[in-house]
């Protein structure tokens, strides 16, 4: 007698950013999403937002335009730090909302956001998805001048605190540094989100009623404001080796 056998659908994770970027970084940050290792039994989609129309597109990715950028909005780089304002968060907010509303629409169980200055160690998101959390930041180190000691780009207090959640900064860092798991209050620029999440609200604001002054400003601040009025918890996973 025939027997039919159950096999459940892959678990479809998208994986994009909002782009602005040289086409040589592109290039270099595109082979390192596509050298991602999946989680098993998951299938990997890909998708951007064309923050610049320059940039050639690989051909098996969904390009989403952007909304029209502020004349006001800046993003300058140069050999000490970089500089935006609020008027560039406020697109950023929308731009990546894009992507969020495009992975609830096209029916994916998570997104994967990735800045577009991030090379990822293969292994990342395997590592991420098997937190098994709502919310996952993988940590990196960044530097806001080259004197700066490198920080992690995750927070225990907003809008930029290393102690909270009964941690010291000390404590923090060192459990980063020795590859723990920890539960942060924000993060951003390499992000694992679970979709239900965004299907019950969780989005980023492109004006939520924040402090103008110092860090506060920022889609990811908005972010995370918001996990913490819906009680999500993020985590960050500091196993994964990530440049950027």
């Amino acid at each position: 007698m025939a027997t039919d056998t159950f096999k459940s659908r892959p678990t479809r994770i998208l994986v994009g950013a909002s782009v602005r970027q040289t086409q040589e970084v592109f290039d270099a940050y595109w082979l390192s999403l596509k050298a991602l290792k999946p989680p098993r039994n998951c299938e990997l989609s890909f998708a951007f937002v064309n923050d610049d129309p320059s940039l050639l597109w690989p051909a098996n990715c969904a390009v989403l335009p952007a909304p029209t950028r502020p004349v006001d909005a800046e993003y300058a780089v140069d050999a000490v730090t970089h500089r935006w304002n609020v008027s560039t968060f406020e697109h950023l907010a929308k731009c990546k909302q894009l992507l969020l509303d495009y992975a609830i629409s096209n029916q994916f169980d998570y997104i994967f956001l990735v800045d577009s200055d991030l090379l990822l160690d293969p292994g990342t998101l395997q590592s991420m998805y098997a937190v098994g959390q709502d919310v996952v930041n993988a940590n990196f180190w960044t530097q806001w001048t080259p004197l700066d000691q490198p920080l992690p780009q995750c927070w225990l207090t907003h809008p930029y605190g290393l102690d909270g959640l009964g941690r010291r900064a000390d404590e923090y860092l060192q459990a980063l540094h020795k590859h723990q798991l920890v539960k942060v209050l924000g993060g951003g620029a390499c992000v694992l989100i679970k979709v239900n999440k965004l299907k019950e609200g969780l989005r980023y604001h492109p004006r939520m009623q924040l402090p103008m002054e110092g860090m506060w400003q920022g889609e990811d601040r908005s972010f995370a404001v918001r996990c913490q009025q819906m009680h999500i918890n993020q985590y960050v996973d500091a196993w994964p080796q990530i440049y950027h």
